[in-house]
């Protein structure tokens, strides 16, 4: 599988459609699902991890942003 990189929106390939950013956020969460499965068969180890949701201070936007991030590095496992 290979998710599309870097930014969902407002790139050359997609221009800020809904159904383009709900399938964005599938992929990403079948990626996690199948390195989170992995883990379990003891496929791939994760040696380190971070989650961090950022809820910005109220501002004068009419819709102030927020972000979710998740990043984890890890190795496979030799059978």
């Amino acid at each position: 599988m290979v998710m599309k990189e870097g930014a969902v929106i407002n790139n050359q390939y997609n221009r800020n459609e809904k159904r383009d950013t709900i399938s964005w956020i599938d992929d990403a969460i079948e990626m996690l699902i199948k390195r989170k499965n992995m883990v379990v068969l003891d496929e791939v180890r994760v040696l380190d991890g971070e989650a961090c949701v950022v809820d910005l201070a109220p501002s004068s936007d009419k819709y102030p942003s927020k972000s979710v991030t998740i990043t984890f590095e890890f190795i496979e496992t030799p059978r």
